[in-house]
Order: structure tokens, then C-alpha cells, then sequence
């Protein structure tokens, strides 16, 4: 699991056509699986247990922690640190070591201004004091356990990585389920905390008596290179939690919690595209640096055209799903599934985009990306709140991220990986599913269209796998 892959790791397998990454991607899908699958077999018990004001809540925590996380934290547990595993290779257990010491000087740092102004921030955010010093023990232990799990899909550790989110996706929403009763508003967010605890619990005993010694000029590199990326991290952030957050504030918990089932719902497509992505940026990462833009384009191309099938199946469904999902006082949110099951879409695009940039050193441009386009959704969404339904927030979440695919793309220059062709898929794609949304009445007329897709993506999908391989 250290240095480089050996030949015999890349033959193991139990599923014999499936090379390394790929079968990385399928242990990833895997964990998403029963991640968003728990989550989702559960929500109906959360939608009718809490009513909408309760329910509301963890959205709302959610969102502000992603935001708070991304300062406190400096994201050391994203990719960023992919080409620290590379620049330092042969010893990546200092290289973990020193990222961790990294995290732990950042965050315990930035925990004195946050409980120093932690009442005015409760005023701000809505959130109680309890709940915003609950979310500073949430962060350390999800960026702890997040920056293992990236060291481990660095060496394709995919069974550890399976194994940390299926224990933080089973204890968190049982411990909520049995703390409703006491303190249901707060019973989602203390779930959250158990589960990262118990996540990290596990990864950090895998690794007891594997860790190395920090590093000063390891610790330099971590903190650089994570203080260059927080500008894009945090817009992207930004860009994917204040449509939450102005919601709350302008119309309310329990339309936030509806708004946020058909988030859920419409973005469960993301659960395939950032697994199949995660299993990928180590990949993309070593094919660039070998000048291969061949290799990944083609990949990229395939893979969009699954994932754009794969929207159209979800959207077929939609209205089933959706009357599993929750009650009928929550119906007016369903048109914005619709419209976030094609937001997975463009942020595939400027995912990929973005990683390319990263890999060519070129962070800025990505943070600029990110930094226009939150600025967009603010903007829209100050706009259309005194005048349409909170629903509106989901087209303007899919405008923004579509600029913010265009704008990676074009920054990336002549090492383009995402095709021009792949816009016009996309807006292909919004075709059918406005088709779809038409024909949320005719199950059999859309039970029709499902299976005219299902043959036509397994051919494709087998094609995928042949391209993604490690040479």
C-alpha cells in the first residue's frame, strides 16, 4: 500500500476485468451506496417522525459546517494532497503524519475566535450555542477521518476507506433515531458527530504503529498547498451551501426541509460521479504527469455519458421516490429534483476540469472559477426570493455550477480533457428530463423510456472500464 502499485496488487482482484482504479471505483460506488441507501431508506422515518421545523434544523447545521469546516480546517483531507503523496514518495507515512500535525495546529488555532464569538455567530447562522460547539468536535473528527481516507485511495486502500463510511453511515442515523425522542431537533446533527467518531475511530486504529514523523518541510507543503486551494474549496463550499442558508433565513426551517428531501433526492446521482471520481483524480493525476490527456479525455467523455444516463433513469422515478421519500405536505419541492439530478452533471465537468488545473499547478484559476460563480448564485438568489418560490433555488444552483464547468474548462487551456461535445450531451439530457417532468403523471409512458435506456449504457459502461487502467 506504500510507493508505487506492484504488478501483483494490480492482478488481485475477485472481479477479473476490473484493473485497479476501476475496481477502486466499483468499492467506492460501493460505500456511496450504502451511505446514500441508508440515508434514504431512513428519510421517510425522519420526514413523518420530526415535523418540518425539526427536520429543518440538520440542513441548516450542515450547511454552515461545511462552510466553518473549510476555514478550520484548511480542507487538509482533500485531493490537494495527492501530490503530496507523489512529491514525497516512499514516504507517505511521514507525508501522513505531518498532513495530520497540520490539521490539528490549524483547527486548534481557529477554535479560540470561533468560541470567542460563538454568540454573535448563533445569533447570525440561527443555529444554538450547543449545536455550533457540537459542529467544532463534528469538523476535527470528519477532517481527521477525510484525510486518512485520501492517503488510503492515494494506494487504492479501497476496503478501508469502505469500511470507515459504512460504520459512519450506519451508527449516525441509528443513535439519531434513538436520541428523537429526548431532543429531536438536535438528534440528526448529535447522529453525525457519533458516526465521525466512530469513522475515525476505526481508520486511526488501522494505522496505530503506521505512522511516520512529522516533517517541517512536509508540514510546509501541506499548509501551502492547502492555503493555496482554500479560495476554490471555500467558493465551491460557498456555492453549495448558501442557497441552504438563504432559504432558512428568508422563508424558513420547514422549507428548507423540503427543499433540502428534494436536494437529497435530486443529487443522489452524486453518490456514482464523486465515487467514480475519487477512485479517479489519483489516476488523472499520474496520466497527466505522463502527458496522457488522450487517455483521461476519452475516459471523461464515457464516463459523462453513463452519468447522463444514469440522471434520465433517476428522473423517471422521480415522483415515486419523492412520495417515498416524504409526506404530501412536502410535494411543492418536486420540480427542483428534476432540476438537481442534471446539477450532478456539470459538477462531474468542473470537478474533472478543476483536478486537471490542480495537477498543472494552477490553483487560482480554479478559486477564481469557484469565487465567481458562488457569486452568481448569491446574486440570482437575491433576486428571485422577494419574487418566486424557494424551488427557483435549484435552477439557479444548476446555472451556477454550468458557468462554473465553462469557466474550468477554459482555463485549463490546450490540456482540455473535457470535450466541447459534452455541453451539447448535457443540454440533450435537460431536454428529456423536462420530457420526464411532463410525463410525472404517465408511470407506464416513463417506465418506457427506462428501459430504452438501460441496454445502450451497459455497452457503454463496459467500454468505460476497458479505457480506465493503470499502466
Amino acid at each position: 500500500m506504500h510507493g508505487e502499485i506492484s504488478e501483483t496488487e494490480k492482478k488481485k482482484s475477485r472481479i477479473p476485468f476490473l484493473r485497479l482504479p476501476a475496481r477502486a471505483s466499483a468499492w467506492y460506488a460501493a460505500s456511496a451506496l450504502v451511505t446514500r441507501g441508508t440515508s434514504f431508506l431512513l428519510t421517510p422515518v425522519f420526514t413523518r417522525v420530526l415535523n418540518g421545523e425539526s427536520y429543518g434544523v440538520y440542513p441548516l447545521y450542515a450547511s454552515w459546517m461545511s462552510i466553518l469546516s473549510a476555514v478550520m480546517t484548511l480542507e487538509t483531507g482533500s485531493a490537494s494532497l495527492y501530490g503530496g503523496f507523489a512529491k514525497f514518495e516512499g514516504k507517505d507515512r511521514d507525508f501522513t503524519k505531518s498532513a495530520l500535525a497540520v490539521l490539528m495546529s490549524v483547527f486548534f488555532a481557529l477554535c479560540v475566535p470561533l468560541f470567542v464569538f460563538i454568540k454573535p455567530l448563533s445569533r447570525f447562522s440561527g443555529l444554538p450555542v450547543f449545536l455550533l460547539a457540537l459542529m467544532s468536535v463534528h469538523i476535527f473528527f470528519e477532517a481527521s477521518a477525510s484525510l486518512i481516507c485520501t492517503r488510503e485511495r492515494y494506494f487504492y486502500g479501497y476496503k478501508q476507506v469502505f469500511i470507515a463510511n459504512t460504520v459512519a453511515a450506519v451508527t449516525a442515523p441509528v443513535t439519531a433515531l434513538l436520541i428523537i425522542p429526548f431532543l429531536p431537533s438536535f438528534a440528526r446533527s448529535i447522529g453525525a458527530v457519533l458516526g465521525a467518531l466512530a469513522s475515525t475511530a476505526y481508520l486511526l486504529v488501522i494505522l496505530k504503529g503506521k505512522l511516520g514523523r512529522a516533517n517541517g518541510e512536509m508540514m510546509r507543503y501541506v499548509f501551502l498547498t492547502c492555503l493555496s486551494m482554500l479560495p476554490s474549496l471555500a467558493s465551491t463550499v460557498l456555492l453549495s451551501s448558501v442557497d441552504k442558508l438563504m432559504i432558512s433565513k428568508y422563508y424558513g426551517a420547514f422549507a428548507l426541509a423540503k427543499y433540502s428531501v428534494a436536494h437529497s433526492l435530486g443529487l443522489t446521482l452524486t453518490f456514482v460521479t464523486a465515487s467514480v471520481f475519487g477512485a479517479l483524480k489519483p489516476w488523472i493525476t499520474r496520466k497527466l504527469s505522463k502527458g496522457d490527456v488522450k487517455a483521461v479525455r476519452e475516459s471523461v467523455s464515457l464516463l459523462f455519458t453513463v452519468f447522463c444516463t444514469l440522471t434520465l433513469a433517476l428522473c423517471c422515478l422521480a415522483p415515486e421516490l419523492f412520495a417515498f421519500l416524504a409526506p404530501t405536505e412536502y410535494l411543492d419541492a418536486l420540480p427542483a429534483v428534476y432540476v438537481f439530478a442534471l446539477c450532478a452533471l456539470p459538477m462531474f465537468l468542473s470537478g474533472t476540469s478543476s483536478c486537471v488545473l490542480l495537477a498543472r499547478g494552477r490553483p487560482l484559476a480554479s478559486s477564481l472559477s469557484a469565487l465567481f460563480a458562488a457569486a452568481v448564485n448569491i446574486g440570482l438568489n437575491a433576486l428571485i426570493f422577494t419574487r418566486l418560490s424557494y424551488a427557483y433555488a435549484s435552477v439557479t444552483f444548476l446555472f451556477s455550477y454550468v458557468i462554473l464547468s465553462l469557466l474550468t474548462r477554459h482555463f485549463c487551456g490546450d490540456g482540455k480533457v473535457v470535450e466541447k461535445k459534452l455541453f451539447l450531451i448535457l443540454g440533450l439530457t435537460a431536454l428529456t428530463v423536462i420530457a420526464s417532468y411532463l410525463l410525472r403523471g404517465a408511470l407506464l409512458a416513463r417506465l418506457l423510456m427506462l428501459a430504452a435506456l438501460v441496454l445502450p449504457t451497459l455497452g457503454i459502461f463496459k467500454r468505460m472500464v476497458n479505457k480506465v487502467k493503470e499502466n
